[in-house]
C-alpha cells in the first residue's frame, strides 16, 4: 500500500494504491470539496439544473464539484471523452462505463469528503465513505443492521457507540455496493468481520436469497483523521431478490 499527495486539475487529493491479490489492484482517491471551489468545469446542464435544486450553497457546489471530479477521472483513466460519460445511467442500481471498457469504479460521499474507487481487474469495486460523528441512539439502530452472526460475536450482542456503529455500516454498504445492489438487500443479510481492524482477506458475507456471496474488504489506513473509509470487491454484480 502506497500513499502520495498529488494535484489533479488544480485540487489536492490524498492517492491510495491497493493491491490485495495477484492481477487484483485497486486505486482509490479521496477529495476535500472544500478545495474544490470552481470544480464545475465539466457539468452538464441537467446537473447544474439539479444543483440548483438545492437549498444550500455548500450542497450546490459539492454537488458539482463531485460530478465534475469524477468525469475527470473517469475521462482520464478510461479514454473516453468527458461529455460521453453518463453519471446518471445506472444499471442494476450501480453506475458504470460503456461495457467495451475495462474500467470499473464506484464512489461515495460524507459532508466534505468524496472517494472514489477505480481498478483495471476483473473484479467489482465498491466504496463508503463516512465522516466520525455522533449518531443518536446508536444501539437501537444497531439492532436494525446486525445480522444474527455478528450479534452472537460481539460481546453483548449489541453496539454502544457511534464509532463502532459506523465502521459496521462502511464495510455493509462497501460490500452491497460493490454487488451492485445497495440497500435493496436487507444490511441484516450482511455479515462483516466484528473486530475492530479487518485483517488481509476478510470478508463479507452476502445472503441473497438462497445464494450466498463473498466480498473482500480493504479498510486504507492512509486516511485523514475524523473519517472513516472500507473498500469492498466481488467477482460479479449480482441482482436483488425482494424479500
Amino acid at each position: 500500500m502506497t500513499e502520495r499527495r498529488t494535484p489533479h486539475h488544480g485540487f489536492q487529493i490524498t492517492k491510495v494504491d491497493l493491491i490485495p491479490g495477484p492481477e487484483i489492484e485497486l486505486e482509490v482517491r479521496l477529495f476535500d470539496l472544500e478545495l474544490c471551489s470552481g470544480g464545475d468545469s465539466l457539468v452538464n446542464s441537467a446537473e447544474v439544473e439539479r444543483a440548483n435544486g438545492f437549498a444550500r450553497d455548500s450542497d450546490r457546489s459539492h454537488f458539482l464539484a463531485r460530478r465534475s471530479v469524477l468525469r475527470s477521472l473517469l475521462s482520464e483513466r478510461s479514454g473516453l471523452a468527458p461529455e460521453m460519460i453518463e453519471l446518471d445511467s445506472i444499471e442494476r442500481g450501480k453506475p458504470s462505463l460503456p461495457k467495451t471498457n475495462h474500467l470499473r469504479f464506484n464512489a461515495s460521499r460524507s459532508d466534505r469528503w468524496f472517494a472514489v474507487v477505480l481498478s483495471d481487474s476483473a473484479i467489482e469495486p465498491g466504496i463508503d465513505i463516512e465522516v466520525l460523528r455522533e449518531i443518536p441512539d446508536a444501539a437501537s439502530l444497531a439492532r436494525r443492521i446486525l445480522s444474527p452472526e455478528e450479534i452472537h460475536a460481539l460481546e453483548d450482542g449489541i453496539i454502544h457507540d457511534s464509532e463502532t456503529f459506523l465502521r459496521f455500516w462502511t464495510r455493509k454498504e462497501a460490500a452491497l455496493k460493490s454487488l451492485g445492489t445497495g440497500l435493496s438487500i436487507d444490511p441484516t443479510r450482511v455479515t462483516v468481520p466484528v473486530e475492530e481492524n479487518l485483517s488481509r482477506g476478510d470478508r463479507a458475507v452476502v445472503r441473497n436469497g438462497d445464494s450466498i456471496h463473498h466480498v473482500t474488504l480493504i479498510e486504507p489506513d492512509c486516511t485523514p483523521d475524523g473519517i472513516m473509509v472500507c473498500v469492498g470487491f466481488a467477482d460479479r454484480l449480482i441482482d436483488p431478490i425482494s424479500f
